[in-house]
């Protein structure tokens, strides 16, 4: 059985980028774990709560076939020069990003000479700051770039979780 780390924050992770993949995998039957900064009760922007089982120190990316991260304005709070969180996406098999996710682990190299989406403000922020990393943003729904997959948004979220799906 194939296993999955989900990266969220503590407090305002984007709930239906959480729940919407994180319900196309569990229904295919893949065991989906929940970690964040810390152990405990999650909150997200609209209320959702589960448990992250797993803090960010604690997880091992040999123990799951893929590592997805969560975007949400939680998300850049807590994660935004997170080394911790950057390790994982670095050692993932599979890295699956969404939302501001991306434009959070581009300052980590990961993405240098990949092609990688995620959320924009609009004004092409998130746009200069990946590409100021060394990535080429797509502005897709969903990109994918060898193991890497990346997604814009909630709107996306369900093809987020089947490309993830595809690839596990």
């Amino acid at each position: 059985m194939s296993k999955v780390l989900f990266v969220i924050a503590n407090n305002n992770f984007q709930d239906a980028e959480f729940k919407i993949p994180k319900d196309v995998l569990e229904k295919a039957n893949i065991q989906v774990d929940v970690a964040a900064g810390k152990k405990g009760e999650c909150i997200g922007k609209f209320g959702t709560k589960t448990q992250a089982t797993l803090s960010l120190s604690e997880a091992s990316c040999a123990d799951y076939d893929a590592v997805v991260f969560i975007g949400g304005p939680g998300a850049y709070n807590e994660y935004q020069n997170n080394k911790e969180y950057f390790s994982l996406a670095k050692l993932a098999k599979i890295l699956g990003a969404i939302c501001i996710a991306p434009t959070i682990l581009s300052d980590s190299g990961i993405f240098k000479n990949k092609k990688v989406t995620g959320w924009d403000d609009g004004e092409g922020t998130q746009k200069k700051h990946i590409e100021k990393n060394g990535a080429t943003f797509t502005g897709e729904d969903i990109t994918t770039d060898g193991n890497i997959i990346t997604a814009n948004g909630p709107s996306s979220a369900e093809k987020f979780g089947q490309a993830i799906l595809s690839k596990l």
